[in-house]
């Protein structure tokens, strides 16, 4: 497994169908795996957005002020 899919697989375990801030779920993905970058799991948020698996509220380049979520499609 790669570490983007590693990063991917434990975002997906902290998101669910509920708006979260970003920085809360950035730091339960460093918390699990400390050997991750904080921008890394924020370039892995951001892929996830672009490929419509998450969606966003807010700016994702300020993320003590935007949340996510699992898309609802």
């Amino acid at each position: 497994m790669t570490n983007n899919q590693t990063i991917d697989k434990i975002i997906f375990k902290q998101i669910n169908q509920q708006w979260q801030k970003v920085a809360m779920v950035v730091v339960a993905v460093l918390v699990e795996n400390k050997a991750f970058a904080e921008e890394k799991v924020v370039d892995g948020i951001r892929v996830l957005i672009d490929s419509k698996m998450i969606e966003v509220q807010g700016d994702i380049n300020q993320i003590r002020y935007s949340e996510i979520r699992l898309s609802k499609d």
